[in-house]
Protein backbone atom coordinates (compact mmCIF):
# COMPACT_ATOMS: atom_id res chain seq x y z
CA UNK A 1 0.00 0.00 0.00
CA UNK A 2 1.45 3.27 -1.22
CA UNK A 3 2.36 5.77 2.14
CA UNK A 4 -0.26 8.31 2.51
CA UNK A 5 1.25 11.75 0.82
CA UNK A 6 2.57 14.28 3.51
CA UNK A 7 0.50 17.59 3.61
CA UNK A 8 2.79 21.11 3.23
CA UNK A 9 3.63 22.25 6.80
CA UNK A 10 3.47 25.30 6.24
CA UNK A 11 0.33 28.27 4.79
CA UNK A 12 -0.17 28.52 1.51
CA UNK A 13 0.11 32.07 0.46
CA UNK A 14 -1.63 33.72 -2.37
CA UNK A 15 1.02 34.53 -5.26
CA UNK A 16 3.44 31.66 -3.58
CA UNK A 17 4.41 34.81 -2.04
CA UNK A 18 7.12 33.11 0.34
CA UNK A 19 10.65 35.55 0.87
CA UNK A 20 13.84 34.29 0.46
CA UNK A 21 15.67 33.36 3.24
CA UNK A 22 19.68 35.08 2.74
CA UNK A 23 21.01 31.79 3.12
CA UNK A 24 19.29 30.51 -0.12
CA UNK A 25 20.18 33.75 -2.32
CA UNK A 26 24.07 33.63 -0.59
CA UNK A 27 24.46 29.76 -2.24
CA UNK A 28 24.36 31.34 -4.98
CA UNK A 29 26.67 33.85 -4.76
CA UNK A 30 28.86 31.84 -3.37
CA UNK A 31 29.36 30.23 -6.06
CA UNK A 32 28.94 33.14 -9.10
CA UNK A 33 29.95 36.28 -9.32
CA UNK A 34 27.67 37.81 -12.17
CA UNK A 35 28.79 41.31 -14.38
CA UNK A 36 26.28 43.51 -15.37
CA UNK A 37 23.26 44.35 -13.77
CA UNK A 38 20.41 41.91 -12.30
CA UNK A 39 16.91 42.05 -12.65
CA UNK A 40 14.66 40.04 -10.21
CA UNK A 41 11.48 39.82 -11.74
CA UNK A 42 9.35 37.90 -9.00
CA UNK A 43 10.98 40.13 -5.95
CA UNK A 44 7.59 40.46 -4.07
CA UNK A 45 8.99 42.28 -0.56
CA UNK A 46 12.33 42.95 -2.07
CA UNK A 47 14.39 40.36 0.06
CA UNK A 48 16.26 38.40 -2.26
CA UNK A 49 16.58 42.01 -4.51
CA UNK A 50 18.18 43.29 -1.23
CA UNK A 51 20.44 40.43 -0.58
CA UNK A 52 21.71 40.75 -4.41
CA UNK A 53 22.74 44.36 -3.52
CA UNK A 54 24.20 43.04 -0.43
CA UNK A 55 26.76 41.19 -2.49
CA UNK A 56 27.45 44.62 -4.44
CA UNK A 57 25.48 44.02 -7.55
CA UNK A 58 23.12 46.03 -9.72
CA UNK A 59 20.24 45.04 -9.19
CA UNK A 60 16.79 45.77 -9.80
CA UNK A 61 13.05 44.48 -9.20
CA UNK A 62 9.84 43.81 -10.57
CA UNK A 63 6.50 41.19 -9.55
CA UNK A 64 3.40 40.72 -11.00
CA UNK A 65 1.93 41.83 -7.11
CA UNK A 66 4.66 43.86 -5.77
CA UNK A 67 4.85 44.94 -2.24
CA UNK A 68 6.94 47.21 -1.80
CA UNK A 69 7.26 51.19 -3.33
CA UNK A 70 10.29 50.69 -5.23
CA UNK A 71 9.65 47.04 -6.88
CA UNK A 72 7.76 47.34 -10.22
CA UNK A 73 4.51 45.66 -11.96
CA UNK A 74 5.43 44.13 -14.48
CA UNK A 75 3.99 39.99 -15.74
CA UNK A 76 6.94 38.47 -16.69
CA UNK A 77 5.50 35.84 -17.75
CA UNK A 78 4.72 37.83 -20.77
CA UNK A 79 7.03 40.19 -20.90
CA UNK A 80 8.36 40.21 -24.78
CA UNK A 81 11.10 43.36 -24.45
CA UNK A 82 14.24 40.79 -23.65
CA UNK A 83 16.89 42.70 -25.43
CA UNK A 84 18.36 44.40 -21.81
CA UNK A 85 22.28 44.39 -22.14
CA UNK A 86 22.57 46.95 -18.97
CA UNK A 87 20.40 43.93 -17.03
CA UNK A 88 21.35 40.96 -18.60
CA UNK A 89 20.85 38.37 -15.66
CA UNK A 90 17.70 37.14 -14.31
CA UNK A 91 17.72 36.09 -10.74
CA UNK A 92 14.55 34.79 -9.13
CA UNK A 93 12.55 32.74 -6.77
CA UNK A 94 9.55 32.32 -8.92
CA UNK A 95 5.99 31.61 -7.57
CA UNK A 96 6.12 27.36 -8.09
CA UNK A 97 2.00 27.51 -9.47
CA UNK A 98 1.70 24.88 -12.38
CA UNK A 99 2.03 26.26 -15.89
CA UNK A 100 3.31 29.84 -14.56
CA UNK A 101 6.37 28.68 -13.07
CA UNK A 102 7.24 27.18 -16.44
CA UNK A 103 6.80 30.41 -18.54
CA UNK A 104 8.66 32.26 -16.14
CA UNK A 105 11.56 29.92 -16.59
CA UNK A 106 11.11 30.27 -20.48
CA UNK A 107 11.40 33.72 -20.16
CA UNK A 108 14.69 33.64 -18.17
CA UNK A 109 16.31 31.34 -20.68
CA UNK A 110 15.23 33.63 -23.58
CA UNK A 111 15.95 36.52 -21.44
CA UNK A 112 19.83 35.23 -20.50
CA UNK A 113 20.25 33.88 -24.26
CA UNK A 114 19.69 36.94 -26.44
CA UNK A 115 21.69 39.33 -23.57
CA UNK A 116 24.38 36.59 -23.18
CA UNK A 117 23.44 36.77 -19.28
CA UNK A 118 22.71 34.12 -16.23
CA UNK A 119 19.48 32.84 -15.77
CA UNK A 120 19.19 31.28 -12.19
CA UNK A 121 15.99 30.38 -10.68
CA UNK A 122 15.49 28.76 -7.50
CA UNK A 123 13.48 25.96 -7.83
CA UNK A 124 12.31 22.61 -6.12
CA UNK A 125 14.84 20.12 -7.03
CA UNK A 126 12.67 17.72 -8.42
CA UNK A 127 11.46 20.40 -10.57
CA UNK A 128 12.78 18.87 -13.78
CA UNK A 129 11.35 15.70 -13.40
CA UNK A 130 7.94 16.26 -14.50
CA UNK A 131 7.34 15.46 -18.45
CA UNK A 132 6.50 18.90 -19.28
CA UNK A 133 9.78 20.74 -17.76
CA UNK A 134 11.60 18.22 -19.56
CA UNK A 135 12.04 20.45 -22.71
CA UNK A 136 14.47 22.73 -20.00
CA UNK A 137 17.04 19.89 -19.60
CA UNK A 138 19.03 19.79 -22.11
CA UNK A 139 20.03 23.50 -22.49
CA UNK A 140 20.01 23.49 -18.66
CA UNK A 141 23.83 24.31 -17.68
CA UNK A 142 24.47 24.03 -14.13
CA UNK A 143 22.85 22.59 -10.73
CA UNK A 144 23.95 23.81 -7.41
CA UNK A 145 21.73 21.96 -4.57
CA UNK A 146 21.32 23.69 -1.42
CA UNK A 147 21.59 22.03 2.64
CA UNK A 148 19.72 22.33 4.92
CA UNK A 149 16.65 22.21 3.44
CA UNK A 150 15.20 26.12 3.30
CA UNK A 151 13.01 26.99 5.73
CA UNK A 152 10.66 29.32 4.47
CA UNK A 153 9.07 31.05 7.39
CA UNK A 154 11.79 30.18 9.97
CA UNK A 155 11.78 32.46 13.28
CA UNK A 156 7.99 32.95 13.08
CA UNK A 157 4.87 31.01 14.94
CA UNK A 158 4.08 29.27 11.84
CA UNK A 159 7.49 27.69 11.45
CA UNK A 160 7.69 26.03 14.77
CA UNK A 161 7.47 22.19 14.18
CA UNK A 162 7.19 21.97 10.76
CA UNK A 163 10.38 20.43 9.31
CA UNK A 164 10.82 21.09 5.37
CA UNK A 165 9.57 18.52 3.29
CA UNK A 166 11.57 19.40 -0.34
CA UNK A 167 15.06 20.29 -1.35
CA UNK A 168 15.65 22.79 -3.45
CA UNK A 169 18.49 23.69 -5.69
CA UNK A 170 19.29 27.03 -8.12
CA UNK A 171 18.59 25.89 -11.95
CA UNK A 172 21.46 27.58 -14.01
CA UNK A 173 20.88 28.00 -17.73
CA UNK A 174 24.38 30.06 -18.34
CA UNK A 175 24.44 32.06 -21.84
CA UNK A 176 27.53 33.85 -20.46
CA UNK A 177 31.22 33.49 -22.02
CA UNK A 178 33.10 30.56 -21.30
CA UNK A 179 35.34 31.87 -18.96
CA UNK A 180 32.83 33.32 -16.99
CA UNK A 181 30.68 30.00 -16.31
CA UNK A 182 31.19 27.01 -13.72
CA UNK A 183 33.10 24.54 -14.89
CA UNK A 184 30.88 21.49 -13.53
CA UNK A 185 27.16 20.42 -13.65
CA UNK A 186 26.28 20.06 -10.42
CA UNK A 187 27.56 21.31 -6.97
CA UNK A 188 26.70 21.14 -3.23
CA UNK A 189 26.44 23.96 -0.63
CA UNK A 190 26.28 23.93 2.54
CA UNK A 191 24.65 27.23 3.74
CA UNK A 192 25.77 26.74 7.15
CA UNK A 193 29.28 27.31 6.08
CA UNK A 194 28.85 30.18 3.98
CA UNK A 195 30.67 33.67 5.08
CA UNK A 196 28.75 36.53 3.43
CA UNK A 197 30.06 39.71 3.01
CA UNK A 198 29.74 42.36 5.81
CA UNK A 199 28.35 45.73 5.24
CA UNK A 200 31.97 46.85 5.18
CA UNK A 201 33.05 44.91 2.62
CA UNK A 202 29.77 45.18 0.71
CA UNK A 203 30.98 49.24 0.28
CA UNK A 204 34.70 48.46 -0.07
Amino acid sequence: MPKPRREYPYPRFDHDSYDTPDAATDALFYMVTPTGGIWEPCAGTGRMLDRIRHWGCKAYGTDLVPRRADIGQCDFSRHEEKNDRDFPHIITNPPYARGLCADIVATAIEHARLNHGLAALLLPAAWMAAGERARFAPSMTNLIHISPRIRWLEGTDLDKGNDPLQDHAWHLWDCRPAHQRLTRPFYHVNTKRIIAPTPEEELA
